[in-house]
């Protein structure tokens, strides 16, 4: 279930509830709630004793006889909406105000849910064809939400393993200074000193050095293309860095969690 926020109940009649006071209380409202909550039924048009019904109790500690308010759910969710647009709202309520209304939202969403497993397995328990159709729709809703996070993971993945099919594809070795643009192309800002910068943090390349280390190699996230160069005083052999395709796909990868985790 939704870790809970804000306590929901049921009334007499089976609709959701929830204390007015504790809604007043996580919203960090400053204004009295009296004054505040009386001001929100009326924005919001509810019906006292259909929307909203006043009961009075004993607050623990003094013992003072006080007054809250039943809400309905709709009711509560119409009053995080006013109450996070209102002008002399500061930016902690805007932000406490949509937490609540997502919050109240998944809530009636998880006990609709609730609702619908509880009317098929009724249905199965009575048999017949109705029990069978009820036995495959329940199968299909489970297999849903055991999928649910697999899936969402795939989407937020595909992305990357598209870039991944299409750089393993190239086979083409690069510099740094062109995977620093690769990385800029797929939405992290890095350029070619910060990308080397973090390649020596993560012990990838030497320090003071544009070689990789031999472990790096090892792992084929970097090559070391020598180049023999005629000069006048005789021939120098250079060596240039440069990033596979594995390794382009790899440390994109990583730049990218770790641009999300910060």
């Amino acid at each position: 279930m939704t870790n809970e926020l804000i306590k929901i109940t049921e009334n007499e009649q089976g609709k959701k509830i929830t204390s007015a006071r504790e809604l007043h209380e996580f919203l960090q409202v400053k204004q009295d709630f009296s004054d505040w909550i009386k001001k929100q039924l009326e924005l919001v048009d509810a019906i006292e004793n259909v929307d909203y019904s006043r009961f009075l109790f004993k607050r623990e500690g003094n013992n003072a006889t006080i007054s809250d308010y039943s809400i309905t759910i709709d009711i509560s969710k119409e009053i995080c909406m006013i109450t996070g647009i209102a002008p002399r709202c500061n930016e902690e309520t805007k932000k406490l105000s949509k937490e609540a209304r997502q919050y109240f939202i998944a809530c009636e969403k998880q006990l609709k849910e609730i609702s619908t497993k509880a009317l098929l397995l009724e249905k199965i328990y009575n048999g017949g064809q109705d029990g069978i159709l009820a036995s495959k729709q329940l199968a299909e809703i489970e297999v849903k939400e055991a999928t649910k996070e697999l899936n969402q993971k795939i989407e937020e993945d595909k992305p990357l393993v598209e870039f991944g099919n299409q750089v393993l594809k190239s086979a083409d070795n690069i510099l740094v200074r062109e995977l620093s643009k690769l990385a800029f192309e797929q939405g992290i800002d890095i350029g070619e000193k910060k990308l080397y910068k973090k390649l020596r943090e993560w012990k990838y390349i030497m320090q003071g050095s544009t070689e990789p280390y031999q472990s790096s190699m090892n792992q084929l996230l970097f090559v070391v293309e020598e180049k023999s160069i005629n000069t006048p005083y005789g021939v120098k052999l250079t060596k240039t860095t440069k990033v596979t395709p594995k390794g382009q796909v790899f440390i994109i990868e990583k730049l990218r969690k770790e641009m999300v985790s910060k």
